[in-house]
């Protein structure tokens, strides 16, 4: 699994916005991103979650320590997690050998 830990760096919204379009553009680069304690609000969670729905391949997301999210992006953020999770188990089983 190649991952991604910007853990710590305080890039609040504006570093959350700038990784969304990162997110968007590069699908197959990574499938694990740590953002937990970077002051990241409600805003820069929503761009997190649009980018997300793009790229598929992110099944593992540590963002919950350290940012101010709301319960409703917070929750919206773990249901994008499980679909790739369930995308992801669909593509090795369709690939399996019978």
């Amino acid at each position: 699994m190649i991952q991604m830990s910007l853990r710590i760096n305080k890039i609040g919204d504006k570093g959350a916005e700038a990784l969304s379009a990162f997110i968007s553009k590069n699908e197959r680069q990574f499938e694990s991103l740590e953002i937990s304690r970077n002051e990241i609000s409600h805003i820069g969670g929503a761009k997190i979650l649009e980018a997300m729905k793009k790229n598929t391949r992110i099944s593992q997301l540590l963002i919950d320590f350290g940012n101010k999210l709301t319960p409703r992006i917070a929750k919206k953020l773990e249901d994008e997690v499980r679909a790739n999770q369930n995308i992801s188990l669909m593509v090795k089983t369709a690939l399996s050998p019978d």
